[in-house]
C-alpha cells in the first residue's frame, strides 16, 4: 500500500516555523509579492503593498528593515526600467532616501542582517545619480550646481563603499573565529567585489574631479586590488575587473597625454577579448564518449546571457577606446567582430549589449563620426522595441537630421521613429518621418503593415502642427488605399472612421483658418467624396469627434505620474476637447450611440468615473426603448458596437477604478451572447471575467473562465496573466480550506496555473516559477516538482543569486527525499549543508536524506525510510537541532521532531553497532520518564492549534516496541 509522507510533508508545511527559529524575521509573503510585482514592472500595485505593510504598527526592526529596503528597490528598479529623465531622476531619489539613514551608526537598521544589501544598494544609487547629474550638467539652467551634486554623490558613495567593505571584513574576521568558514566567505566576496564598484565609480568621478590624475590612480589600484584578490573560479568577473582598469588607464592616458597607459589599456583589452572568445565562445571539449563538444552549447541560457554582456562591454569599451585615438575604421570593426560573434552563436545581444553599442555611438557622435554608427542605432531600436535602450535608440536617431536618416532606415525603425517624434511633440519631424515610408516602394509584407498606418500618422502629424491642408491630403491617400478593402475587418474599420473623420475635420479647421471660398469647396468637396463612399452623411460629425477623442488618447498614454503638471493639462484639455466635439454629434446620427460611449471614456480619461458611467448607461438605457432600434443592417451593426463598447468600459470603470468587482460582472454578463459579432470585446470580457473572479477569491469560477478564455482564444496573450489571478485566488482557497483533500487539490491546480504563467513569460520571473514548484512539492507531485526545479535551476543559472538558487536547490533536495532517491540527494545536501549551516530547513531536510525517517502508510501502519545510510551525520544533526529548540521552541513541534528522528537514526545506528541501540533506549527511556506520554503532557500549556498529540506519539510508542531494553 502507498506511503503516505507524513513528516515529509509535515517539514515542508513546517519550513517558515522552523526558519523563524533561527532568523530574526522572515520577509513577509506580502513583502515577496510585492518584489515580484517589481519585477514584472507593476511598480505602483508594488509600492501600494508594502507601503501597505509598514503601516503594520506591530513589525519587528528587522521586518521593518525588510518592508523599507524593498520599498527602496522598488523605486531602484522603477529608475532603471524607464527612459523618461523625470522618472529615473524622482525614483532615484526617492530610493536614496529610504537607504541613506542605514549608513549611520546609531541607525535603527545599524544591525540589520540585510546591512550590507542596503548599503550596496545605496552606494550604487548614488553613483548612478552622480552619473545623471555628470552627463546632464550642461542642459541644466545652473550646470555647476549640477557638477557639485554629483562630485557629491560620487563621495558619498565611496564613503558607502569603504564602510561597506571595513564591516564586511570585521564581519568575515567575526565568523572565522566561530568556524564558520563558509559564511565568512560570502562576507569576504562582498569586501572583494566592494573594489571593484570603488574601481569604476573613482571613474565616473574622475571626469568631474579636480584631483582627476588621483582619483584615476585610485580606480587602478582598486582594480588591482579587485584582481589580485580574486579566487581562481571567479574567471569571469575577472574580465570586469580587467575591463574597468583598462578604462582607467585610458583615462589616465588621455589626462596626461601620456601614450604608456593608453597602450597598457589596448593590450588589457585584447587579452579579453581573446580570452573570452577563446575560453568562452569558441572552447571545445571531449565528453565521456570521447566525442568533441562546443562548450557554448552546453551553457544555460542565464550562463549564455552573462558571458554575452562581459564580452560586449569589453568590445565596446576597445572600440571606444579606438574612437578616442581617431583610429575610427578600427572601431566600427571592433563593432562589427562583436555583432558577427553574436550572430554567429545566435545570441541576442540583450539589453547589456545594445547599452554597449549604443554608448559606442556616443561616443562616435562626440567625434563627428555618427553615421558609422547609424546601422548600429538602428538595429537597437529594432531589437529593443519597448525597452529603455529601444527607446533611447529612437531618440537618438531622433536626433539626426531626419532627411539623411530616412535614406537609410527600415520601414520598422523609421516608424519607431516617426513615433517617438509624435511623443516628443516634433510633429513636422514625424510627418517627414511617415511621408517616408508611405512614398517608399514597400515590399508587400510591410505595405500591409505599415502603408495605411504611415499615410494616417503623417495625416495627424501634420494636422497637429497646423498644416491642415496637408493633413487633409494625406488623410485621402490613406482612403485611397482602403478603398476596395474589407470594410468588415475590425482594424479597416478603425482605419475607415480615422481616414473620414480627419479628412473632414483637417479641411473643416483649414477653412476656419483662412475663411476662404476656395478651402469651404475642399471641405463641402470631402464631405461629397465621403457620402459617395458611403463613409459620411450623417455619421461625419462623429467621425470628426471620434479623431479628436483618439488623438486625446494618444496623448494620454504618453502620461506618468512624474509628468509635468503642464503635460497633464495639456491631456485634459484634450479630452475636453474632444467632448465639445462628440456632444455636437446629432442625436440622429447613426452612430450617435459610439458618441455616448466614447464622451463617457473622455470623462473617465480626465478622471471623472461617476460621469463616464453616466455616459455608459445613458447609452445602454437606449436599448430598452423599442423606437430606437436599428433596423437596417449598418444600423444594428454600429448599435452592436456601441453596445459592446458601452459594457466592457463600464465593467473596467466599476473594477480598475471603483474597485467594483461584484458590479463588474454584473455588467460584463452573457456580453458574448448579446453582441455575438464583437469578437475583440469576447477575448477582452473572457479575460477581465478571470480577473474579477479571482479577485472575489472565486477560484472555480475563474478557473471556468479561463477554460473558456482558452477553448475559444487559444492564441491569446492573455492566457498567461489570467492564469497567475486564477493561481493565486486557488492558492488563497486552500490556504483557507479546513479539508485536507481540498486543500491539496487546491494547491495542485494553483501550482499548474502558476507554472503555466512562468512558462508563458518564458521563465522571467524566478519566484513565480519557484512559487509552482514548492506548491507542487506541498501536495505530494514529486515528478512534477522535480522537473520544475531542473528547469529553474538550468533557466536561471547565472542570473540569480546563489543564495536564490539555493531556494530551488533545497526544493529539489527535499524532492529527492521524497522519491526515496538519497543517493542523489546525498550530495546536493552535503553542498546546501556546507552553505547554509545554520539553517533548520536545510539541516533538517539533510538529516533526513542521511539517516531517514517514520511514516505512516494509509492503514495506520509506521514505515520506516533507511535515507543513504549516514547515520552519524544524521544523528549529530537533530541533536544539533534539538539543542537549538531547547533554547527556542522546547516542546513544539520542531523540539519534538528532532528529538523523535535523533533516537530513530540511533536505532538505525544499531543495525550495525549495538552501542547506538543501547543510546537509542536510554535517551527513549529518559523521556518517558519525564513525559510518561510523550508529549501529551505537555499539552496543557500550548496553544489549541499547536496540539499535535496525535500525530507524533505512534512514532514515539513504535520505537518504543522496536527498540530492546537494556
Amino acid at each position: 500500500m502507498k506511503s503516505a509522507p507524513i513528516l515529509l510533508a509535515l517539514s515542508a508545511a513546517l519550513a517558515p516555523t522552523l526558519a523563524a527559529a533561527d532568523e530574526d524575521a522572515l520577509v513577509t509573503d506580502d513583502i515577496k509579492f510585492a518584489e515580484n510585482l517589481a519585477r514584472y514592472q507593476y511598480f505602483g500595485l508594488a509600492l501600494d503593498v508594502v507601503q501597505d505593510v509598514q503601516s503594520t504598527t506591530s513589525l519587528s526592526n528587522d521586518l521593518e528593515g525588510d518592508a523599507v529596503l524593498t520599498e527602496a528597490r522598488i523605486y531602484k528598479r522603477y529608475s532603471q526600467a524607464t527612459a523618461n529623465e523625470d522618472e529615473i531622476a524622482s525614483n532615484q531619489d526617492k530610493a536614496i532616501e529610504l537607504l541613506y539613514d542605514w549608513r549611520q551608526a546609531g541607525s535603527s537598521f545599524a544591525f540589520h542582517p540585510r546591512r550590507p544589501d542596503a548599503l550596496q544598494d545605496l552606494a550604487e544609487l548614488l553613483r548612478e545619480r552622480g552619473v545623471r547629474f555628470k552627463e546632464t550638467a550642461e542642459s541644466r539652467g545652473d550646470p555647476e550646481a549640477a557638477l557639485d551634486q554629483a562630485r557629491s554623490d560620487f563621495k558619498d558613495a565611496d564613503e558607502v563603499y569603504e564602510t561597506l567593505r571595513r564591516e564586511a571584513e570585521d564581519r568575515a574576521e567575526q565568523l572565522t573565529d566561530e568556524g564558520q568558514t563558509d559564511r565568512a566567505a560570502d562576507f569576504l566576496t562582498i569586501a572583494l567585489n566592494t573594489e571593484l564598484y570603488r574601481a569604476i565609480n573613482f571613474i565616473e568621478w574622475a571626469d568631474i574631479a579636480s584631483d582627476a590624475e588621483f582619483k584615476l590612480e585610485n580606480a587602478i589600484e582598486a582594480g588591482d586590488t579587485f584582481l589580485w584578490e580574486l579566487p581562481e573560479q571567479g574567471m569571469l568577473i575577472s574580465y570586469v575587473g580587467l575591463q574597468h582598469t583598462a578604462r582607467a588607464l585610458q583615462k589616465l592616458g588621455a589626462l596626461t597625454n601620456d601614450e604608456e597607459p593608453i597602450v597598457e589599456a589596448i593590450e588589457i583589452y585584447d587579452q579579453c577579448v581573446e580570452e573570452l572568445t577563446e575560453y568562452f565562445w569558441e572552447a571545445e571539449g571531449v565528453d565521456n564518449n570521447g566525442k568533441s563538444f562546443k562548450l557554448w552549447e552546453g551553457l544555460g541560457p542565464g550562463q549564455r546571457a552573462q558571458v554575452a554582456g562581459v564580452t560586449s562591454d569589453t568590445f565596446g569599451m576597445k572600440a571606444s577606446l579606438f574612437v578616442d585615438l581617431g583610429r575610427i575604421d578600427d572601431s566600427v570593426a571592433t563593432i562589427g567582430e562583436l555583432t558577427a560573434l553574436h550572430d554567429k552563436h545566435q545570441q541576442p545581444l540583450g539589453r547589456e549589449g545594445h547599452q554597449a553599442l549604443l554608448a559606442w555611438v556616443e561616443a562616435l557622435d562626440q567625434a563627428g563620426h555618427a553615421a558609422k554608427g547609424l546601422d548600429v542605432v538602428k538595429r537597437v531600436a529594432q531589437e529593443g522595441a519597448g525597452t529603455a535602450e529601444g527607446e533611447r535608440a529612437a531618440r537618438m536617431l531622433s536626433n539626426l537630421d531626419p532627411g539623411v536618416l530616412a535614406s537609410a532606415a527600415s520601414p520598422d525603425v523609421l516608424m519607431t521613429l516617426a513615433s517617438t517624434y509624435r511623443k516628443d511633440k516634433r510633429y513636422d519631424d514625424a510627418a517627414f518621418t511617415y511621408l517616408k515610408v508611405a512614398n517608399t516602394d514597400l515590399a508587400s509584407a510591410d505595405a500591409d503593415k505599415y502603408l495605411i498606418e504611415s499615410w494616417l500618422g503623417a495625416a495627424s502629424a501634420l494636422r497637429s502642427s497646423g498644416r491642415y491642408l496637408e493633413a487633409g491630403l494625406a488623410y485621402e491617400q490613406a482612403l485611397e488605399q482602403l478603398d476596395g478593402t474589407d470594410n468588415n475587418d475590425e482594424l479597416r474599420i478603425r482605419q475607415l472612421e480615422s481616414a473620414s473623420g480627419g479628412l473632414y475635420r483637417s479641411y473643416d479647421l483649414n477653412y476656419k483658418q483662412t475663411a476662404h471660398a476656395f478651402d469651404k469647396k475642399l471641405r463641402d468637396d470631402a464631405r461629397e467624396k465621403l457620402i459617395n463612399m458611403g463613409l459620411a452623411d450623417a455619421d461625419l460629425q462623429f467621425n470628426a469627434a471620434k479623431e479628436a477623442f483618439d488623438e486625446a488618447e494618444l496623448m494620454s498614454r504618453t502620461i506618468t505620474d512624474a509628468s509635468s503638471a503642464d503635460d497633464k493639462q495639456e491631456v485634459a484639455d484634450a479630452y475636453a476637447t474632444a467632448i465639445t466635439e462628440l456632444e455636437s454629434v446629432d442625436p440622429a446620427a447613426p452612430s450617435f450611440e459610439r458618441a455616448l460611449v466614447s464622451i463617457g471614456r473622455a470623462h473617465r480619461g480626465k478622471g471623472d468615473s461617476a460621469t463616464a458611467i453616466e455616459f455608459f448607461d445613458r447609452m445602454l438605457a437606449r436599448i430598452d426603448d423599442s423606437s430606437l432600434t436599428p433596423t437596417d443592417p449598418k444600423g444594428r451593426s454600429r448599435r452592436e458596437q456601441a453596445t459592446a463598447e458601452a459594457r466592457y468600459y463600464k465593467a473596467k470603470t466599476q473594477f480598475d477604478d471603483l474597485g467594483d468587482a461584484r458590479a463588474a460582472l454584473a455588467t460584463l454578463k452573457e456580453l458574448e451572447q448579446d453582441v455575438p459579432n464583437q469578437s475583440s470585446f469576447h477575448e477582452l470580457a473572457k479575460y477581465q471575467r478571470v480577473l474579477l473572479h479571482a479577485s472575489l477569491g472565486e477560484a472555480e469560477e475563474a478557473q471556468a473562465a479561463l477554460n473558456d478564455l482558452e477553448e475559444n482564444f487559444s492564441e491569446s496573450n492573455s492566457i498567461g496573466g489570467a492564469a497567475f489571478y486564477l493561481a493565486a485566488a486557488l492558492y488563497d482557497q486552500s490556504e483557507a480550506a479546513t479539508d485536507p483533500a481540498v486543500a491539496r487539490d487546491l494547491k495542485s491546480r494553483a501550482a499548474d496555473e502558476m507554472w503555466k504563467y512562468a512558462e508563458s513569460l518564458n521563465f522571467s520571473s524566478f519566484s513565480n516559477a519557484l512559487n509552482a514548484a514548492d506548491w507542487y512539492v506541498d501536495v505530494g507531485r514529486y515528478d512534477d516538482a522535480r522537473a520544475a526545479y531542473e528547469k529553474i535551476l538550468a533557466v536561471f543559472d547565472g542570473r540569480e543569486s546563489v543564495d536564490r538558487l539555493d531556494d530551488a536547490r533545497i526544493g529539489l533536495a527535499t524532492v529527492m527525499n521524497g522519491q526515496r532517491s538519497f543517493g542523489e540527494a546525498r550530495q546536493l545536501w552535503k553542498d546546501l549543508v556546507a552553505r547554509h549551516a545554520r539553517s533548520p530547513r536545510v539541516l533538517s531536510g539533510a538529516a533526513r536524506s542521511y539517516g531517514g525517517w517514520l511514516e505512516m502508510d494509509d492503514a495506520g501502519n509506521i514505515v520506516e525510510i533507511s535515507g543513504s545510510g549516514d547515520y552519524e551525520d544524521a544523528f549529530t544533526i537533530w541533536s544539533e537541532l534539538k539543542r537549538g529548540y531547547d533554547r527556542s521552541a522546547k516542546y513544539e513541534q520542531p523540539w519534538w521532531e528532532a528529538k523523535l528522528l535523533a533516537i530513530y537514526t540511533q536505532y538505525r545506528l544499531g543495525s550495525s553497532d549495538p552501542k547506538g541501540l543501547k543510546n537509542a533506549r536510554a535517551v527513549l527511556d529518559n523521556q518517558r520518564i519525564s513525559t510518561a506520554e510523550y508529549d501529551r503532557d505537555t499539552m496543557s500549556n500550548l496553544e489549541e492549534d499547536k496540539r499535535y498529540e496525535d500525530l507524533l506519539r505512534p512514532y514515539f510508542k513504535y520505537l518504543e516496541r522496536k527498540i530492546p531494553s537494556n
